[in-house]
């Protein structure tokens, strides 16, 4: 019996083992320590920090001071983290030695914010150990004024203006405005939303990399870009730097225009009369086609009338909006001093219309006329034009074939009356 029972023993202390290996011994420690479980220790966190500056990175110094209680306990294994709305790259839980009653520990804590308001409220998680046994969470609030602050490194997008549809030349400058050399600069390039990842292609390197940039100079960093916007957008760049001091990030969003092109070409242009007489009206017509990017509003057709040439009532027609791809109709009325000489001249005729950034344009269309003058011929294409002057600018056209054989019945008529005439008179001077 006495070896049964001593076998038994030897089983249950070889389980205990066993439990213990897998539970811990922390379990069982927890369990032997100060009963009623002793209250966690009293402690503040605070900063001297009243601003951050927005799109930078922050040096936020944290103070922690441990208040203590009537067990003097110490606040043991410390973790320290942030977190906030617009808070960003805040890193992981900070790690701080021990803090016993009655101690203040500063701790720097890297933080970046890129919220649009004015204040922000940062929250504070502290877990720590006390007493060997027990841990305690708790969380505390910070609140901060957000401002855009003046940095030491100043970037900037050449130029504002970016023509859509093409492969356009960008500069992008970095310049030291502080008193200290600037390192290891490194700056990303993106458009305003992931949507335009398409419409808007950076073709140079990216990152950008500056290893060293001395107070006071300027770097300048010549890229290309494709872009097929026609609207505003925006280039953000992100630069990561060290400023001798500290790790620095700046964000900067560049509002930057896109033009489109208006390309008026025109087709069909055709003068009638296709040879004009001095002292007539003709009128000259033609069709414009925008084959560019953006189309054309405001539209007007404007006839510069040289000397010689007078309008029709308006030398000018109002077109309106012209869109991409969309054929329009011009046509202007004008008249050919009745004194004007023979010969080819040129009418220019003026398209004004605004673009997608309401800039001011123009396209000349030049429309060739042949003028007949008075009484005189021109040559045009290798033939010869002649024209038949009556006064005050009215003119008579001659048919073919009809008009030439009523002239000869004509004609017979007056020899037949003057044939009856002179018979009748024969007669006459027999009868005496």
């Amino acid at each position: 019996m006495k070896t049964k029972t001593m076998i038994n023993g030897m089983k249950l202390l070889a389980l205990f083992a066993i439990v213990t290996a897998l539970v811990g011994v922390t379990s069982f420690a927890t369990t032997s320590g100060p009963t009623p479980i002793p209250p966690a220790p009293s402690f503040q966190i605070s900063t001297t920090a009243t601003v951050l500056c927005r799109g930078v990175t922050n040096n936020v110094p944290i103070t922690i001071t441990n208040l203590g209680n009537s067990y003097k306990p110490v606040m043991e294994s410390v973790q320290v983290s942030l977190s906030g709305s617009g808070i960003y790259d805040v890193g992981p839980s900070i790690d701080v030695s021990n803090i016993v009653k009655n101690l203040t520990l500063g701790i720097p804590v890297f933080v970046s914010v890129g919220t649009p308001e004015t204040l922000t409220v940062v929250q504070v998680p502290i877990i720590y150990n006390y007493l060997n046994y027990y841990s305690d969470s708790e969380t505390r609030t910070l609140t901060f004024e957000v401002e855009s602050c003046p940095t030491q490194l100043v970037m900037n997008v050449s130029p504002s203006v970016f023509v859509t549809g093409l492969v356009n030349n960008v500069t992008f400058s970095f310049t030291n405005t502080g008193s200290t050399a600037l390192q290891n600069i490194s700056t990303t390039l993106q458009a305003s939303s992931k949507d335009m990842a398409e419409e808007i292609q950076f073709l140079g390197v990216q990152p950008i990399r500056i290893p060293l940039l001395p107070p006071g100079n300027t770097i300048s960093i010549d890229q290309t870009l494709y872009e097929n916007v026609s609207r505003t957008f925006t280039i953000n760049m992100t630069a990561t730097l060290f400023n001798g001091t500290n790790p620095e990030e700046i964000l900067e969003g560049f509002t930057v225009f896109s033009e489109g092109t208006i390309n008026m070409v025109p087709s069909s242009i055709t003068v009638s009369p296709s040879n004009v007489t001095a002292g007539s009206i003709f009128s000259t017509s033609f069709v414009v086609t925008d084959t560019g990017t953006v189309g054309a509003s405001g539209a007007t057709a404007t006839a510069l009338v040289p000397k010689g040439f007078r309008a029709y009532g308006s030398n000018s027609e109002y077109l309106g909006d012209i869109q991409t791809d969309t054929q329009t109709p011009i046509s202007l009325t004008l008249i050919a001093n009745s004194t004007v000489k023979s010969g080819d001249y040129v009418i220019p005729i003026v398209l004004a219309y605004q673009n997608n950034l309401k800039d001011n344009l123009n396209t000349t269309i030049d429309v060739p006329v042949t003028v007949i003058g008075s009484g005189g011929t021109v040559t045009s294409g290798g033939r010869t034009f002649t024209s038949n002057s009556l006064p005050n600018g009215t003119y008579a056209r001659r048919g073919g074939g009809g008009s030439v054989l009523i002239e000869a019945v004509l004609v017979i008529a007056v020899l037949a009356l003057a044939y009856l005439y002179l018979k009748e008179r024969k007669k006459t001077h027999g009868k005496k």
